[in-house]
């Protein structure tokens, strides 16, 4: 409790609002949590999930969320990705205007886990370029807290819940495990993020 190395708790990782009990869970721990933590904020995620079809399944879940809460939590947290096809920056742009519409105040939202995976037909560069665009279009609409998923590469082999990760899984870092053991292109883009430039590249 108020131990300063922590910037911020976060109850669940990518709370399903829609689910019953991940709603009756959350709405009964959620005041004793915040409590708990004293003055270090508190947090709960959500991320955009669509089906194989293209159809997003987490906006009413969102939706909901944020009114049942209100302002207990100091910050929303929202996860996104890109996709692999094309039309990914249109779905992105609608997403972040749907939460800082359900929020309210661009400032109590973190996009909390952003990036994009080298591990199959993206490039070094294409990364660089996805994150760039992703923290440009969300300080478009006043969305300034970021967090990168993630800093290194995973080593092959690694377990993500009761499985081996999938190659893209393991090659969402801004750091190759190998070949090379070095900085990818996105290196300077995140430093540009967290030292207040736009973080934004040709």
């Amino acid at each position: 409790k108020n131990d300063p190395r922590i910037a911020m708790w976060e109850l669940k990782n990518e709370i399903d609002f829609t689910k019953a009990v991940q709603k009756k869970w959350t709405l009964a721990l959620f005041d004793d949590f915040k409590a708990a933590a004293g003055q270090i904020p508190v947090t709960i995620s959500v991320a955009a999930i669509r089906d194989d079809a293209g159809v997003e399944l987490w906006r009413a879940g969102f939706e909901d969320l944020v009114s049942s809460l209100g302002t207990r939590p100091d910050y929303y947290a929202f996860h996104w990705f890109p996709a692999g096809e094309i039309t990914w920056t249109a779905l992105l742009k609608d997403d972040l205007h749907a939460v800082v519409e359900a929020v309210a105040d661009p400032k109590r939202i973190v996009l909390g886990e952003l990036g994009q995976s080298t591990g199959s037909f993206w490039s070094e560069a294409a990364q660089a370029n996805a994150i760039a665009a992703i923290v440009q279009e969300a300080r478009g609409v006043g969305i300034e807290h970021f967090g990168i998923w993630t800093l290194r590469d995973f080593v092959d082999g690694t377990v993500i819940g009761n499985q081996p990760a999938s190659v893209n899984e393991l090659n969402f870092g801004i750091y190759r495990i190998a070949p090379g053991y070095g900085a990818k292109a996105a290196e300077p883009v995140v430093k540009g993020v967290f030292s207040g430039s736009n973080g934004s590249i040709n």
